[in-house]
């Protein structure tokens, strides 16, 4: 008699994962499956919130697996979040550039050392895509996502933002 495991592999392979997720049971995740990174602020939802909830939501966990990252861990975004069955991830540090106005000269001096230290954090949880959706976190996590050598989505393009590529 079949496992559950295998039960569960075989409903994949036959197209019919939303069965699966329906059962309760775990989907198989491939060992070369990409981690992708979802950073957020965190205290406001908006629509680009809704957006990646969505998209990750949808994202095929056989291929993919989601770490949403949220600098205010308990926030609006949490709540959402987490009341829709994701997991999250509260981030260890504060976002070094603020939405709120320019940073200071000693900001600016201990840059480098937080974008190595969110690069170390990408690193350790084997990401290999970056996905941001708001502005702060395409101002925070663009450099740390080169510094690691993973592949960086800007989701909304707006005026003055490219996407970044670095492999």
């Amino acid at each position: 008699m079949p496992s559950q495991a295998m039960r569960a592999d075989a409903e994949v392979r036959n197209g019919s994962l939303e069965s699966v997720r329906a059962a309760g049971q775990a989907v198989p995740v491939d060992s070369r499956s990409i981690t992708i990174a979802f950073p957020f602020e965190g205290s406001v939802i908006g629509g680009s919130h809704i957006s990646a909830m969505r998209l990750i939501q949808n994202l095929d966990r056989r291929f993919f697996r989601p770490l949403v990252m949220l600098h205010q861990g308990d926030g609006a975004v949490a709540q959402l979040f987490r009341a829709e069955g994701l997991e999250v991830t509260a981030v260890p540090f504060d976002l070094p550039l603020r939405p709120q106005g320019l940073p200071g000269l000693a900001d600016l001096f201990r840059l480098p050392g937080r974008f190595r230290r969110m690069a170390a954090f990408l690193s350790a949880r084997n990401v290999g895509i970056v996905h941001t959706n708001e502005g702060a976190t395409h101002a925070n996590w663009t450099v740390p996502a080169a510094l690691s050598f993973v592949l960086g989505i800007v989701a909304k393009m707006q005026e003055g933002i490219e996407p970044f590529v670095r492999f």
